[in-house]
């Protein structure tokens, strides 16, 4: 199964009423699994991911809560305050409130937090990975410079998958 398959497959596995909230959760889920975390970064049973902004994060959060991503339990933090995101491994925004963007992503600067945002820019604005559509089919582009002063790691064949790719690695 190739990688986009393994993405459009955990999306369409939510049901027959997918949607594209439906289809975002499974790119959220698998960014997760092809992203590498520095040894000691990840807990011990549990991801916390923690979405900013309002919908679609009714969707993501239900769809993700419970399920295990690198043998560890998802756990989905709703709406935390700046000072909780470095307690996070996976940040997911979805508000559209630009100063929300910025305090959201300098409150994880340089930490091994995966950034994804559902809002135009957000790649370019210094998240890691944003989300957009195109002709009907969810797109993403990748900041791998944001994610390697972060020490992470996203697997070759998530960026091959990326529409653009800034720092692409040598």
């Amino acid at each position: 199964m190739t990688l986009l398959t393994g993405f459009v497959c955990t999306a369409l596995a939510q049901g027959p009423a997918t949607t594209e909230a439906a289809v975002k959760a499974g790119f959220v889920f698998n960014f997760g699994k092809f992203t590498e975390w520095p040894a000691g970064a990840l807990p011990a049973s549990q991801i916390q991911l923690c979405l900013v902004g309002q919908d679609p994060q009714t969707v993501v959060g239900t769809a993700i809560e419970g399920r295990t991503l690198q043998g560890r339990v998802m756990n989905v933090k709703r709406n935390p305050r700046a000072e909780e995101l470095k307690s996070c491994q996976i940040v997911y925004v979805t508000d559209p409130d630009e100063r929300r963007q910025s305090e959201v992503l300098r409150a994880v600067r340089n930490q091994p937090v995966l950034t994804i945002g559902d809002v135009d820019g957000f790649a370019e604005m210094g998240g890691m990975i944003g989300l957009g559509a195109t002709g009907g089919r969810v797109t993403f582009e990748i900041n791998n410079e944001v994610a390697q002063a972060a020490a992470l790691k996203f697997s070759s064949q998530l960026l091959r998958l990326a529409t653009t790719v800034r720092g692409r690695t040598p």
